[in-house]
């Protein structure tokens, strides 16, 4: 007698999803006319294969105006920050005059008041 496994003595294995070489021979079996695949599968493909042509395409458009504008960018800063340099020269020549007018006009009444007061 041979020792036959009880149900309690089967491994329970777990599916795995078909291999390449079985998708490869499915496909066989289910084409047998060797085709296009089914269901257009050729027109299907060109016409996905078309679709990625033209994303790279707009893709590489996209990053010749990324470079355009990050180059127009770069060239608008340059003259901003040389606009900034202008505007802070002329604060410190206005700073100055402003600061000789206040000291003079402090002056001017300091000699004011002295002279009203006759000290000078």
């Amino acid at each position: 007698m041979k020792n036959e496994p009880t149900s309690s003595d089967k491994v329970l294995r777990p599916e795995f999803p078909a291999t390449s070489v079985d998708r490869q021979n499915r496909r066989k079996t289910d084409n047998p006319t060797g085709g296009d695949g089914g269901n257009g599968m050729e027109a299907r493909l060109a016409k996905v294969e078309s679709d990625i042509e033209y994303i790279k395409r707009d893709v590489g458009e996209i990053n010749a105006d990324i470079k355009e504008l990050k180059s127009d960018v770069k060239d608008e800063f340059k003259e901003v920050k040389g606009e900034f340099k202008d505007v802070k020269k002329e604060i410190k020549d206005d700073f100055r005059i402003t600061f000789g007018a206040l000291i003079l006009v402090a002056v001017s009444l300091a000699g004011m008041m002295a002279k009203g007061f006759d000290w000078l």
